[in-house]
Protein backbone atom coordinates (compact mmCIF):
# COMPACT_ATOMS: atom_id res chain seq x y z
CA UNK A 1 0.00 0.00 0.00
CA UNK A 2 3.05 2.19 0.75
CA UNK A 3 4.61 1.62 -2.64
CA UNK A 4 1.22 2.36 -4.31
CA UNK A 5 0.52 5.44 -2.39
CA UNK A 6 4.67 7.05 -3.02
CA UNK A 7 3.43 6.22 -7.15
CA UNK A 8 0.16 7.66 -7.33
CA UNK A 9 1.04 10.41 -5.33
CA UNK A 10 4.84 11.37 -6.08
CA UNK A 11 5.00 11.05 -9.98
CA UNK A 12 2.11 12.60 -10.86
CA UNK A 13 4.13 13.71 -14.23
CA UNK A 14 5.06 10.93 -14.95
CA UNK A 15 3.00 7.64 -16.76
CA UNK A 16 4.10 4.54 -14.61
CA UNK A 17 3.27 0.80 -15.83
CA UNK A 18 3.54 -2.09 -13.84
CA UNK A 19 3.07 -5.77 -14.95
CA UNK A 20 2.57 -7.67 -11.68
CA UNK A 21 1.54 -11.48 -10.45
CA UNK A 22 1.49 -9.94 -6.76
CA UNK A 23 -1.79 -10.17 -5.75
CA UNK A 24 -1.33 -7.91 -2.48
CA UNK A 25 -0.22 -5.13 -4.89
CA UNK A 26 -3.58 -5.34 -7.08
CA UNK A 27 -5.91 -5.64 -4.31
CA UNK A 28 -3.69 -2.43 -3.27
CA UNK A 29 -4.64 -0.42 -6.35
CA UNK A 30 -7.79 1.41 -7.23
CA UNK A 31 -9.58 0.44 -9.57
CA UNK A 32 -8.78 2.91 -12.24
CA UNK A 33 -5.64 2.43 -12.21
CA UNK A 34 -5.95 -1.68 -12.86
CA UNK A 35 -6.26 -2.84 -16.92
CA UNK A 36 -5.86 -6.55 -16.76
CA UNK A 37 -4.17 -8.41 -19.78
CA UNK A 38 -5.98 -11.91 -20.52
CA UNK A 39 -3.39 -14.32 -20.84
CA UNK A 40 -5.28 -16.16 -23.59
CA UNK A 41 -2.44 -14.64 -26.66
CA UNK A 42 -4.95 -12.31 -27.89
CA UNK A 43 -3.45 -8.82 -26.88
CA UNK A 44 -6.76 -7.59 -24.95
CA UNK A 45 -6.28 -5.31 -22.21
CA UNK A 46 -9.22 -4.46 -20.38
CA UNK A 47 -9.96 -1.76 -17.46
CA UNK A 48 -11.87 -3.21 -14.86
CA UNK A 49 -13.13 0.27 -13.89
CA UNK A 50 -15.13 -0.17 -17.21
CA UNK A 51 -16.49 -3.30 -16.80
CA UNK A 52 -19.64 -5.20 -14.51
CA UNK A 53 -19.74 -7.69 -12.04
CA UNK A 54 -20.71 -10.89 -13.75
CA UNK A 55 -24.74 -11.75 -13.39
CA UNK A 56 -24.98 -14.04 -10.73
CA UNK A 57 -27.51 -16.93 -10.43
CA UNK A 58 -30.99 -16.24 -9.47
CA UNK A 59 -31.60 -15.97 -5.76
CA UNK A 60 -27.95 -15.32 -5.06
CA UNK A 61 -27.17 -14.34 -1.14
CA UNK A 62 -23.81 -13.39 0.23
CA UNK A 63 -20.77 -11.55 -0.76
CA UNK A 64 -20.89 -10.11 -4.14
CA UNK A 65 -18.16 -10.87 -6.23
CA UNK A 66 -15.33 -8.05 -6.64
CA UNK A 67 -14.58 -6.32 -9.90
CA UNK A 68 -10.34 -7.87 -8.63
CA UNK A 69 -11.74 -11.57 -8.79
CA UNK A 70 -11.35 -12.20 -12.60
CA UNK A 71 -7.75 -10.63 -12.41
CA UNK A 72 -6.81 -13.36 -9.22
CA UNK A 73 -8.90 -16.27 -10.14
CA UNK A 74 -6.14 -15.79 -13.54
CA UNK A 75 -2.96 -15.56 -11.54
CA UNK A 76 -4.18 -18.76 -9.74
CA UNK A 77 -4.89 -17.57 -6.96
CA UNK A 78 -8.03 -18.57 -5.05
CA UNK A 79 -11.41 -16.54 -4.98
CA UNK A 80 -12.59 -16.43 -1.61
CA UNK A 81 -10.44 -13.71 -0.67
CA UNK A 82 -13.61 -11.47 -0.83
CA UNK A 83 -13.43 -10.75 2.57
CA UNK A 84 -10.27 -9.37 2.52
CA UNK A 85 -11.21 -7.48 -0.17
CA UNK A 86 -14.57 -6.22 2.02
CA UNK A 87 -12.26 -5.64 5.49
CA UNK A 88 -10.23 -3.36 2.48
CA UNK A 89 -13.21 -1.54 0.94
CA UNK A 90 -14.06 1.74 2.22
CA UNK A 91 -17.75 0.47 2.79
CA UNK A 92 -19.28 -2.71 3.00
CA UNK A 93 -22.96 -2.15 1.03
CA UNK A 94 -26.08 -4.72 2.34
CA UNK A 95 -28.75 -4.85 -0.85
CA UNK A 96 -32.12 -7.26 -0.82
CA UNK A 97 -30.58 -8.53 -4.44
CA UNK A 98 -27.51 -8.99 -6.98
CA UNK A 99 -29.37 -6.39 -9.72
CA UNK A 100 -29.29 -3.93 -6.80
CA UNK A 101 -25.74 -4.39 -5.86
CA UNK A 102 -25.43 -4.16 -10.06
CA UNK A 103 -26.77 -1.31 -10.27
CA UNK A 104 -25.90 0.71 -7.19
CA UNK A 105 -22.16 -0.21 -8.34
CA UNK A 106 -22.43 1.43 -11.89
CA UNK A 107 -24.41 4.87 -9.99
CA UNK A 108 -21.37 5.19 -7.74
CA UNK A 109 -18.97 4.99 -10.48
CA UNK A 110 -21.35 7.80 -12.53
CA UNK A 111 -21.56 10.36 -9.77
CA UNK A 112 -19.79 13.86 -9.76
CA UNK A 113 -17.37 13.69 -8.83
CA UNK A 114 -17.09 10.11 -9.85
CA UNK A 115 -16.20 7.78 -6.88
CA UNK A 116 -12.43 6.02 -6.94
CA UNK A 117 -12.86 3.95 -3.69
CA UNK A 118 -13.87 0.40 -3.38
CA UNK A 119 -17.41 -0.92 -2.20
CA UNK A 120 -18.22 -4.40 -1.42
CA UNK A 121 -21.53 -5.82 -1.59
CA UNK A 122 -23.50 -8.34 0.39
CA UNK A 123 -26.74 -9.91 -1.13
CA UNK A 124 -29.69 -10.28 1.58
CA UNK A 125 -32.20 -11.86 -0.95
CA UNK A 126 -35.04 -9.60 0.10
CA UNK A 127 -36.03 -7.13 3.14
CA UNK A 128 -37.94 -9.89 5.26
CA UNK A 129 -34.96 -11.99 4.81
CA UNK A 130 -32.93 -9.42 5.51
CA UNK A 131 -34.42 -8.19 8.89
CA UNK A 132 -35.21 -12.17 9.82
CA UNK A 133 -31.11 -12.28 9.85
CA UNK A 134 -29.59 -9.07 10.35
CA UNK A 135 -28.75 -9.14 14.10
CA UNK A 136 -26.74 -12.36 13.13
CA UNK A 137 -24.66 -10.32 10.58
CA UNK A 138 -24.17 -8.19 13.33
CA UNK A 139 -22.81 -10.38 15.60
CA UNK A 140 -19.86 -11.49 12.95
CA UNK A 141 -19.30 -8.79 11.06
CA UNK A 142 -18.79 -6.83 14.46
CA UNK A 143 -15.15 -9.58 14.74
CA UNK A 144 -13.87 -9.28 11.60
CA UNK A 145 -11.32 -6.32 10.85
CA UNK A 146 -8.44 -4.72 10.20
CA UNK A 147 -8.75 -0.75 10.72
CA UNK A 148 -12.43 -0.59 11.18
CA UNK A 149 -14.91 -3.47 11.89
CA UNK A 150 -16.84 -4.97 8.65
CA UNK A 151 -19.93 -3.47 10.58
CA UNK A 152 -18.46 -0.09 11.43
CA UNK A 153 -18.38 -0.03 7.45
CA UNK A 154 -21.53 -0.85 7.12
CA UNK A 155 -24.83 0.48 5.48
CA UNK A 156 -27.92 -1.26 4.26
CA UNK A 157 -29.67 -0.14 0.74
CA UNK A 158 -33.53 -1.52 0.47
CA UNK A 159 -36.26 -1.08 -1.38
CA UNK A 160 -39.64 0.43 0.05
CA UNK A 161 -41.87 -1.57 -1.23
CA UNK A 162 -45.08 -1.91 0.96
CA UNK A 163 -43.92 0.30 3.30
CA UNK A 164 -45.20 4.11 3.80
CA UNK A 165 -42.46 6.66 3.50
CA UNK A 166 -43.44 7.48 7.22
CA UNK A 167 -42.73 3.85 8.29
CA UNK A 168 -40.01 3.18 6.05
CA UNK A 169 -38.04 6.56 7.31
CA UNK A 170 -39.06 5.01 11.17
CA UNK A 171 -36.88 1.71 9.79
CA UNK A 172 -34.08 3.47 9.01
CA UNK A 173 -34.09 5.66 12.14
CA UNK A 174 -34.16 2.14 14.26
CA UNK A 175 -31.51 0.43 12.31
CA UNK A 176 -29.20 3.30 13.19
CA UNK A 177 -30.36 3.39 17.04
CA UNK A 178 -30.39 0.05 17.77
CA UNK A 179 -27.84 -1.83 15.72
CA UNK A 180 -25.64 0.70 14.57
CA UNK A 181 -26.23 0.05 11.41
CA UNK A 182 -27.15 3.37 8.58
CA UNK A 183 -29.96 2.65 6.25
CA UNK A 184 -31.16 4.15 3.34
CA UNK A 185 -34.05 3.84 0.94
CA UNK A 186 -35.76 5.90 -1.80
CA UNK A 187 -39.50 6.90 -1.48
CA UNK A 188 -40.52 4.82 -5.05
CA UNK A 189 -41.72 1.14 -4.58
CA UNK A 190 -38.66 0.27 -6.08
CA UNK A 191 -35.22 0.93 -7.29
CA UNK A 192 -36.50 1.27 -11.08
CA UNK A 193 -39.62 3.13 -9.76
CA UNK A 194 -37.53 5.57 -8.96
CA UNK A 195 -37.03 6.99 -12.79
CA UNK A 196 -40.57 8.53 -12.68
CA UNK A 197 -40.05 10.45 -9.45
CA UNK A 198 -39.16 13.43 -12.33
CA UNK A 199 -40.62 12.86 -15.54
CA UNK A 200 -38.51 15.28 -17.84
CA UNK A 201 -35.50 13.19 -16.76
CA UNK A 202 -36.68 10.38 -17.53
CA UNK A 203 -38.32 11.84 -20.70
CA UNK A 204 -34.56 12.02 -22.00
CA UNK A 205 -33.12 9.47 -20.35
CA UNK A 206 -35.17 7.26 -22.62
CA UNK A 207 -34.57 9.34 -25.69
CA UNK A 208 -31.24 9.03 -25.65
CA UNK A 209 -32.01 5.39 -25.15
CA UNK A 210 -34.11 4.92 -28.22
CA UNK A 211 -32.16 6.92 -30.60
CA UNK A 212 -29.51 4.27 -29.82
CA UNK A 213 -31.61 1.90 -30.68
CA UNK A 214 -32.98 3.04 -33.99
CA UNK A 215 -31.46 4.91 -37.24
CA UNK A 216 -34.64 6.61 -37.51
CA UNK A 217 -34.87 10.21 -34.38
CA UNK A 218 -37.45 9.95 -31.85
CA UNK A 219 -38.29 13.27 -30.80
CA UNK A 220 -37.74 14.14 -27.68
CA UNK A 221 -41.43 16.44 -27.13
CA UNK A 222 -43.34 12.85 -28.46
CA UNK A 223 -41.49 10.93 -26.08
CA UNK A 224 -42.19 13.52 -23.08
CA UNK A 225 -45.78 13.90 -24.07
CA UNK A 226 -46.41 9.97 -24.25
CA UNK A 227 -44.88 9.68 -20.75
CA UNK A 228 -46.69 12.02 -19.23
CA UNK A 229 -50.48 10.41 -20.52
CA UNK A 230 -49.26 6.90 -19.84
CA UNK A 231 -47.50 7.71 -16.17
CA UNK A 232 -50.72 9.51 -15.53
CA UNK A 233 -53.32 6.75 -17.46
CA UNK A 234 -51.28 3.78 -15.10
CA UNK A 235 -52.59 5.37 -11.72
CA UNK A 236 -56.03 3.56 -12.80
CA UNK A 237 -54.28 0.63 -13.49
CA UNK A 238 -52.89 0.61 -10.06
CA UNK A 239 -56.15 1.85 -8.18
CA UNK A 240 -57.79 -1.32 -10.17
CA UNK A 241 -55.51 -3.73 -7.75
CA UNK A 242 -57.18 -2.48 -4.92
CA UNK A 243 -59.36 -5.04 -3.86
CA UNK A 244 -60.32 -6.84 -1.02
CA UNK A 245 -58.16 -9.60 -1.59
CA UNK A 246 -55.28 -7.11 -2.64
CA UNK A 247 -56.06 -5.70 1.08
CA UNK A 248 -56.13 -8.96 2.84
CA UNK A 249 -52.71 -10.11 1.43
CA UNK A 250 -51.35 -6.74 1.76
CA UNK A 251 -52.09 -6.87 5.84
CA UNK A 252 -50.43 -10.25 6.03
CA UNK A 253 -47.25 -8.85 4.58
CA UNK A 254 -46.94 -5.57 6.32
CA UNK A 255 -47.45 -7.22 9.37
CA UNK A 256 -44.19 -9.60 9.16
CA UNK A 257 -42.41 -6.52 8.14
CA UNK A 258 -43.59 -3.84 10.82
CA UNK A 259 -44.51 -6.19 13.24
CA UNK A 260 -42.74 -9.70 13.39
CA UNK A 261 -39.84 -9.07 11.87
CA UNK A 262 -39.88 -5.09 13.28
CA UNK A 263 -40.21 -6.57 17.10
CA UNK A 264 -37.31 -8.95 16.29
CA UNK A 265 -34.81 -6.40 15.55
CA UNK A 266 -35.52 -3.30 17.22
CA UNK A 267 -37.21 -4.99 20.62
CA UNK A 268 -40.37 -3.81 19.81
CA UNK A 269 -42.93 -3.65 17.29
CA UNK A 270 -43.79 -0.46 14.44
CA UNK A 271 -46.43 1.84 16.17
CA UNK A 272 -49.87 0.24 14.70
CA UNK A 273 -51.79 -2.74 15.91
CA UNK A 274 -53.38 -5.56 13.88
CA UNK A 275 -56.52 -3.72 13.55
CA UNK A 276 -55.31 -0.50 11.96
CA UNK A 277 -52.96 -2.09 9.42
CA UNK A 278 -55.50 -2.51 6.48
CA UNK A 279 -57.02 1.22 7.19
CA UNK A 280 -53.54 2.80 7.52
CA UNK A 281 -52.46 1.32 3.69
CA UNK A 282 -55.70 1.94 2.23
CA UNK A 283 -55.45 5.74 3.60
CA UNK A 284 -51.76 5.71 2.34
CA UNK A 285 -52.61 4.57 -1.10
CA UNK A 286 -55.86 7.24 -1.90
CA UNK A 287 -52.82 9.77 -0.52
CA UNK A 288 -50.45 9.03 -2.86
CA UNK A 289 -53.02 8.61 -5.92
CA UNK A 290 -54.65 11.98 -4.70
CA UNK A 291 -50.92 13.65 -5.20
CA UNK A 292 -50.00 11.86 -8.56
CA UNK A 293 -47.04 9.81 -7.00
CA UNK A 294 -48.32 6.76 -7.90
CA UNK A 295 -43.91 5.97 -8.56
CA UNK A 296 -44.58 5.06 -5.04
CA UNK A 297 -46.89 1.87 -5.86
CA UNK A 298 -45.16 0.98 -8.84
CA UNK A 299 -42.98 -2.66 -9.41
CA UNK A 300 -40.97 -3.21 -11.75
CA UNK A 301 -43.55 -4.41 -13.74
CA UNK A 302 -45.53 -1.57 -13.81
CA UNK A 303 -41.95 0.54 -14.90
CA UNK A 304 -41.90 -1.97 -17.89
CA UNK A 305 -45.54 -1.70 -19.06
CA UNK A 306 -45.10 2.05 -18.92
CA UNK A 307 -42.18 2.57 -21.04
CA UNK A 308 -43.40 -0.12 -23.80
CA UNK A 309 -46.96 2.51 -23.77
CA UNK A 310 -44.62 4.97 -24.60
CA UNK A 311 -43.00 3.59 -27.79
CA UNK A 312 -45.60 1.45 -28.62
CA UNK A 313 -45.85 3.03 -32.05
CA UNK A 314 -42.55 2.04 -32.71
CA UNK A 315 -40.18 -0.73 -33.28
CA UNK A 316 -39.08 -0.07 -29.75
CA UNK A 317 -39.67 -2.81 -26.66
CA UNK A 318 -38.18 -2.42 -23.42
CA UNK A 319 -36.99 -4.97 -21.13
CA UNK A 320 -37.13 -4.14 -17.49
CA UNK A 321 -34.46 -7.05 -16.92
CA UNK A 322 -32.28 -6.23 -19.83
CA UNK A 323 -32.66 -2.29 -20.74
CA UNK A 324 -33.19 -0.88 -17.54
CA UNK A 325 -28.90 -1.42 -16.96
CA UNK A 326 -28.38 0.38 -20.39
CA UNK A 327 -30.76 3.42 -18.92
CA UNK A 328 -28.58 3.68 -16.18
CA UNK A 329 -25.43 3.38 -17.99
CA UNK A 330 -26.22 6.72 -19.81
CA UNK A 331 -26.81 8.83 -16.47
CA UNK A 332 -24.50 11.63 -16.21
CA UNK A 333 -24.47 14.64 -14.01
CA UNK A 334 -27.86 16.41 -16.18
CA UNK A 335 -29.69 12.97 -15.33
CA UNK A 336 -29.02 12.36 -11.72
CA UNK A 337 -32.32 12.18 -9.55
CA UNK A 338 -32.94 13.20 -6.22
CA UNK A 339 -33.63 9.92 -5.04
CA UNK A 340 -29.99 8.83 -5.45
CA UNK A 341 -28.21 11.97 -3.18
CA UNK A 342 -27.84 9.52 -0.26
CA UNK A 343 -25.42 8.23 -2.65
CA UNK A 344 -23.35 11.40 -3.22
CA UNK A 345 -22.87 11.43 0.74
CA UNK A 346 -21.19 7.71 1.05
CA UNK A 347 -17.38 7.40 2.88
Amino acid sequence: QRLIYVLANFSKNNQIFISTHNEALIRASEYNHLFHLDGKGTGIVKSIDKEEVEKLTPHFKGLFPSLLNPIIRSIGSISGLDFVNAMEAEQLIFVEGEDDARVINLLLKQKTPPSKKKYMFWVLGGISSALENINSYKTVFSEIKNEKTLWEKSIFIFDKDDLSIEHKELFCQKLSERIDLKAFSWNSYTFESTLFTDLDKLAILLSRWANNKVQEEIEFNTVREKLYIEYENHKTIIEQRFSDEFYKSAFYRYKDIAITKATKVFGKKIPISDGDITLYIQKYHKSVLETNQHFQLMKKEDVEVIINNVFKDTDLSFSVETDFFDLIKIIDKSLWFDEWNFLLKLK
